[in-house]
């Protein structure tokens, strides 16, 4: 059983990669601390628990390592925790605490298992250059527009330029010439299919003129719906997601992309 440690503390933790440069959104990073034991016991430091800020509506983000140090009075030691941000983190300044799991060690024998929580860390984190190309955004009822908002914001994230109708309406313009361009810049295509969009025939008409540029279409489809008729019968892949709480499928389905989209510029390259 875990209790939490009564002060006075028994670690001093330092942050040693505090002023590195920022982080981009899926870059790999080492975060490195000093720990060392400033009681009057040996300390075996079983593991280290991270917990970064959640970008709006999701959940905190935990990473975890086990140093597996055992520290006598006052002697340090290093911990080096890998860490790679996905869109759930907060951006910009994202503050997160560090929890320790430790047990006292007394002639040869473990003790109880105890935590001991420091906060005041931070990283920053900011968005990457666009250089993935761009995907288009397909949804039309008002209450999907907060799934599209953050589709935007992750899509961004991963590198990509999204395109939602919405924020590009060209007023006085033709609506379906204006969505048939944005279409036609972007390489894929994601469909927001929530329970009162077949009411309308706008999303329909998207995935057609996704379908005729034989463009990655990503469905991603409320839970508890019949499958869409567009889906029935078709080697599609998709997504189910709560609208209550979407955030990890979507970061998943953004994730997913990049790792097709990096992929296939790969291929590209070593066949020139």
């Amino acid at each position: 059983m875990s209790t939490t440690s009564p002060d006075p503390l028994k670690f001093r933790l330092t942050h040693r990669t505090a002023t590195s440069p920022p982080l981009q959104y899926f870059e790999d990073r080492s975060i490195e601390f000093e720990v060392v034991n400033i009681s009057s016991e040996v300390l075996l430091l079983e593991a280290v628990q991270l917990k970064f800020e959640a970008d709006t509506g999701a959940v905190p983000n935990y990473v975890d390592a086990s140093p597996g140090l055992r520290l006598p009075p006052n002697e340090s030691g290093m911990i080096k925790i890998d860490v790679r941000p996905l869109p759930l983190y907060k951006e910009y300044t994202n503050q997160f605490d560090a929890l320790l799991r430790f047990r006292p060690e007394t002639h040869g024998r473990l003790g109880k298992l105890s935590t001991e929580r420091h906060d005041g860390f931070y990283i920053i984190i900011n968005t990457p250059a666009a250089t993935l190309g761009d995907v288009f955004v397909s949804f039309k009822q008002p209450e999907d527009q907060r799934l599209a908002n953050i589709l935007e914001r992750y899509t961004k994230r991963a590198g990509f330029t999204p395109h939602l109708f919405m924020r590009n309406p060209a007023v006085g313009a033709d609506q379906w010439k204006s969505i048939e361009k944005l279409i036609k810049q972007s390489h894929s295509m994601f469909v927001v299919w929530g329970r009162r969009t077949e009411w309308g025939e706008g999303v329909g008409k998207e995935i057609e003129l996704c379908r005729r540029r034989r463009m990655r279409e990503i469905p991603l489809v409320e839970e508890g719906l019949v499958l869409p008729d567009a889906y029935q019968n078709t080697n599609c892949t998709y997504k189910r997601y709560d609208p209550e709480d979407p955030a990890h499928v979507l970061s998943e389905t953004v994730s997913s992309l990049r790792v097709q989209v990096l992929a296939s510029q790969r291929s590209r390259h070593n066949r020139a």
